[in-house]
């Protein structure tokens, strides 16, 4: 209950927000609209008599205003979009290191009995170096494939993460014209 206050508090409080900057927006705006119409009008002041500038100037007060608070709300959807991204690489990466530690664990373990028990056995020195080269040949393909695994996780990852990101980039810019 006392969450569920908070957040309509804070719900409330950015309402207020939005709303104080949109006015705040909307003020300076017609402020700049007024000084650049005032400018526009000053025939001493433009030497040059640029008309595409003066033309452009004078219809600055027609202007459709930008909506502050959708705008707000399309940036703050980006942020969002940017911290779950930023977490799910995160995790992605956690995720991964464990996987690394339970493997080179178990890695060195199996290598180091295969090489103790190609070392006691009693194998003569030529059939201990076959074993022992047969050895190094399965860890090198273990590693390998170890590797190749690892690389397909990452590139998943990366495949995710930029499609999130790339759809929500998208869709804020249809976001940011339709407040324009």
């Amino acid at each position: 209950m006392a969450q569920k206050k908070k957040s309509t508090a804070k719900k409330a409080k950015a309402t207020r927000t939005y709303k104080a900057a949109s006015k705040a927006a909307n003020t300076q705006f017609n402020q700049f609209a007024n000084a650049a119409n005032n400018f526009a009008s000053n025939a001493n002041y433009n030497p040059l008599k640029n008309d595409y500038l003066n033309g452009f100037l004078s219809q600055l007060p027609n202007m459709k205003q930008a909506n502050v608070e959708q705008l707000m709300a399309t940036t703050q959807k980006n942020v969002e979009t940017s911290i779950a991204t930023s977490q799910k690489v995160l995790g992605s990466f956690k995720e991964l290191a464990e996987k690394q530690a339970s493997f080179i664990n178990s890695f060195f373990q199996d290598t180091s009995s295969a090489f103790q028990e190609i070392l006691t056995s009693n194998s003569d020195a030529k059939q201990k170096l076959e074993e022992t080269s047969e050895t190094i040949k399965d860890s090198v393909e273990r590693l390998a494939s170890n590797a190749r695994e690892n690389m397909k996780y990452v590139e998943k990852t990366a495949t995710e993460v930029s499609n999130i990101l790339t759809k929500r980039w998208t869709e804020s810019l249809d976001e940011i014209k339709d407040a324009a």
